[in-house]
């Protein structure tokens, strides 16, 4: 399987898509603070899980790096949610992909 079609960068990337199409729609002055912020944390996760899976050295290091990323992430979106830039039905598809996402870095980190 290619490190492209494993299921962690699979779903990373498409949550990081969905956010920066999410994100292009919030309001001009938000999108320059709090969308950059998640949008950032968004790709900081992908490029971090894409790396880890292409090379060994320093895997543990991407992997945490791309934990990190995450909660970011979540935090960034929690809040969009509370300024009323995402609908709760938005929210909570993000949010669940992002919970799986989290569970699957968390495997990942006890096996290494």
């Amino acid at each position: 399987m290619s490190d492209l079609q494993a299921p962690l960068f699979v779903r990373s990337y498409d949550v990081a898509r969905e956010i920066l199409e999410r994100t292009a729609h919030f309001p001009r002055q938000q999108r320059f603070v709090l969308a950059r912020r998640a949008e950032e944390a968004a790709l900081d996760l992908v490029e971090n899980v894409a790396l880890a899976l292409q090379s060994k050295a320093g895997r543990i290091d991407r992997v945490v790096a791309a934990d990190l990323a995450l909660t970011r992430l979540r935090l960034a979106w929690r809040l969009a949610r509370d300024r009323r830039h995402v609908n709760e039905r938005g929210f909570q598809h993000v949010a669940l992909q992002l919970g799986e996402i989290g569970r699957m870095l968390g495997g990942w980190q006890r096996k290494l």
